[in-house]
């Protein structure tokens, strides 16, 4: 309903979305063109009408029933919000970029040179229990971004069973960071970050529960740009971000259940997110104070001569937790606020 980034007519919000050559063989699919993945750095995003879509050379390969591989060079991404694909420099800082480690107003947007990403993801089973997965993403002259995860599934009885996950992303500042005059890089020269993270959930029949946890340590702010997906963690909750900050202790319970022969799902989701003092520019990106956030979710999908149709509510509040030190600017749109979506989406 509206373009973050308008060029020439503003009230032009057309896009388009798709548009590739596809060549498969066997197991192996090579896409070349516009097109959509769904990976943990770059991904669809929740709830849009238009998801973010990449322009580059994909490769899916399904291998074994133990392992298979997607992964290739993206040249272009058209992020969430907008109608237009960019080169993935510019395509950085489209949304608000905060402040840098210094406390002065970011001023990479539109000043990063970055020719492209090399992005390769490998996953695999060792058993029915054992799940693996790992992601290496090189952003060419900006950063390096590694992840790992492993999960693992335990039934306990014909309609009941435990998930439990243990996951770890490793990322570091190379090359030039993408510009050479200091007052505009995205991140810092030699910058580093390390996150990691656990949850346990139990699923019987139509409902489950889960708990999660996530750490991003003092060694620097975890930075990912918001234009390319959501986070990443465990502890991801729709509307807010954890992207941006360093030393961050996040907890997530969440119950869901679906009712109406599966057609409706109730979802409710607490969290509490513990961050660096607003103050602490090095480790606090979006001067966002610790805060406590509530979500309740139901979607419910039509049957008959509506299939297809989905309707959503989306309710969430957050509570403040830190220090603002009188100063409402860390408060307006970020904490002591509630918001509320109606969304109507149809799948065809």
């Amino acid at each position: 309903m509206f373009d973050l980034a308008p060029k020439d007519n503003e009230l032009d919000v057309s896009r388009l979305e798709e548009l590739y050559l596809s060549w498969q063989k066997s197991k192996l699919t090579l896409t070349l063109g516009k097109q959509h993945i769904n990976t943990p750095f770059i991904n669809l995003q929740d709830g849009r009408m238009r998801p973010t879509a990449v322009d580059g050379l994909w490769l899916s390969w399904k291998g074994t029933k133990y392992i298979a591989l997607e992964g290739g060079f993206i040249y272009g991404i058209s992020p969430r919000s907008t109608s237009r694909y960019f080169e993935v420099g510019p395509a950085i800082g489209l949304y608000p970029g905060g402040v840098n480690t210094k406390g002065q107003a970011s001023a990479y947007k539109g000043k990063l040179d970055v020719p492209g990403i090399l992005y390769a993801g490998v996953n695999g089973t060792l058993n029915k229990q054992w799940k693996w997965q790992t992601w290496q993403m090189m952003v060419l002259d900006l950063f390096y971004s590694s992840y790992y995860q492993l999960d693992y599934a335990k039934n306990i009885s014909e309609n009941s069973k435990w998930n439990a996950a243990v996951q770890l992303i490793y990322q570091q500042e190379t090359g030039t960071g993408g510009v050479s005059d200091e007052a505009f890089r995205y991140m810092d020269k030699g910058a580093k970050a390390l996150t990691f993270g656990s949850k346990l959930a139990y699923t019987k029949r139509n409902g489950s529960l889960t708990l999660a946890y996530n750490r991003i340590t003092p060694m620097g702010r975890y930075l990912m740009p918001r234009e390319w997906g959501r986070d990443a963690f465990f502890t991801f909750m729709p509307r807010e971000r954890n992207d941006g900050y360093g030393d961050v202790h996040a907890v997530t319970l969440q119950w869901a259940r679906n009712f109406v022969n599966q057609r409706c799902k109730l979802t409710l989701t607490a969290g509490y997110f513990d961050l660096p003092d607003v103050k602490n520019f090095s480790l606090n990106k979006y001067g966002m104070p610790s805060y406590a956030q509530a979500n309740v979710d139901v979607r419910y999908s039509f049957a008959g001569w509506l299939k297809g149709l989905e309707g959503q509510v989306l309710y969430v509040h957050k509570w403040k937790m830190g220090e603002i030190y009188g100063n409402d600017k860390f408060v307006y749109n970020k904490v002591d606020m509630s918001l509320l979506n109606v969304v109507l989406n149809f799948y065809f």
